[in-house]
């Protein structure tokens, strides 16, 4: 269950920095031509595979 709740907090904190980040009218990290919004959708894929990956016991 542990891992489901960290899996759900990743998706909704990856959401959030999302939402920020577009109302700030931040979008490229550094200067890089690469967009926050593809680092945050990256972190809430992450916790999406926790939230539906089988416990190890």
């Amino acid at each position: 269950m542990r891992k489901q709740l960290q899996g759900i907090a990743l998706i909704l904190f990856s959401i959030l920095l999302t939402l920020t980040f577009e109302v700030m009218k931040i979008k490229y990290v550094f200067d890089l031509s690469l967009h926050w919004a593809c680092i945050f959708l990256l972190i809430g894929l992450i916790g999406i595979i926790m939230v539906f990956e089988k416990p190890k016991s």
